[in-house]
């Protein structure tokens, strides 16, 4: 299982939707265990989901699906973090005390 941290703003398209998320992470077979939504994340309002089925090539077409840049990615059972999406390695790496658990 795996944690998606996904941010809610996106530059100059207005805020994402839940529903367009959860029928985003549904169309690329991803299945929502749990989720939540931070209003006010570490960073801005951000979706928190623990998700299975979440290949990285899935999670790279969700991100360019939502327009996002990047998902922030923990793997549960590897228990490592990473950003996945088109523009990725713009944002640097994978930061622990920004990302947003359940």
């Amino acid at each position: 299982m795996k944690l998606l941290n996904i941010g809610l703003r996106r530059n100059g398209e207005g805020e994402l939707s839940i529903g367009s998320i959860h029928a985003t992470l549904a169309a690329n077979d991803i299945h929502i265990v749990r989720w939540a939504e931070v209003e006010e994340g570490k960073s801005e309002p951000t979706y928190i989901g623990l998700v299975e089925g979440a290949s990285r090539d899935r999670i790279e077409r969700v991100a360019m699906e939502l327009g996002q840049d990047a998902i922030a990615v923990y793997d549960l059972k590897a228990a490592k973090g990473e950003l996945i999406g088109p523009k990725a390695r713009g944002w640097g790496a994978f930061d622990r005390q920004l990302f947003q658990v359940l």
